[in-house]
């Protein structure tokens, strides 16, 4: 099996649905990306560019920035699917999750499909706003929320809130900060950002949102794709 195609699998399989007590304090903006498994939202289609920034403090005082693009698509049905882009821009890979949450991955490179799971729900942002993950230090002590309002974000109503996290251990003063803006009318996140002092930043950013029914196309996979069985049994 190719490598990079191994590569392209556990990179999808990783970011499924997560709970928000599992997410980890070194990469939480990416890790709570996901829609709640299970949920499906039906007549809110959109297509939007997403686009993750990590920001890391290095030991030497440097700083480390990554950052990822990705396209976002949802039809009327509830299907959904993520393109992600190289760092050409030029498509990689995408992620076809069907209104059964059965899972179709696509390795656009070398023209493979790959038949995942049912239960999983793209696309990125969706779960509800005010549900930030706790960080394991301060998981003892109660966090804080503060409710933002409203903002236009790409010509949508969404409400904000950031909460607070106490974060550092005994003797330590770290607060770790967790910012949502959340879209009732589309059930979805435009804004994420996650502040922790020990790690650095996390953004997930929203924009060209548009509103119109995505093309059908896009949620079937290519007939000139090769299949890839899978050698691997479940016990």
């Amino acid at each position: 099996m190719n490598k990079r195609f191994l590569m392209v699998l556990l990179a999808a399989f990783v970011s499924a649905p997560t709970s928000a007590a599992n997410d980890t304090a070194a990469a939480p903006a990416v890790q709570n990306t996901r829609q709640a498994s299970g949920s499906l939202v039906i007549e809110r289609p959109y297509s939007a560019i997403q686009t993750v920034t990590i920001r890391r403090l290095l030991a030497d005082g440097d700083e480390f920035t990554r950052q990822t693009v990705t396209r976002l698509y949802r039809d009327s049905a509830g299907r959904t699917r993520r393109d992600t882009l190289d760092g050409d821009g030029e498509l990689d890979h995408s992620v076809i999750t069907g209104a059964d949450g059965a899972t179709i991955f696509l390795d656009h490179k070398n023209e493979l499909i790959s038949g995942g799971g049912a239960g999983r729900q793209a696309p990125a942002l969706d779960r509800e706003a005010g549900q930030a993950p706790a960080s394991p230090a301060g998981r003892a002590r109660a966090a804080a929320v503060e409710q933002l309002g409203q903002r236009d974000i790409e010509g949508v109503t969404a409400t904000g809130r950031i909460t607070r996290h106490p974060a550092g251990r005994d003797g330590e003063d770290i607060e770790v900060t967790s910012e949502v803006w959340y879209a009732e009318e589309l059930k979805l996140a435009l804004y994420r950002k996650h502040s922790d002092p020990r790690f650095g930043e996390s953004t997930i950013e929203l924009s060209e949102l548009d509103r119109s029914e995505p093309d059908p196309a896009l949620f079937e996979a290519p007939e000139d794709y090769k299949l890839l069985t899978s050698h691997f049994r479940r016990n």
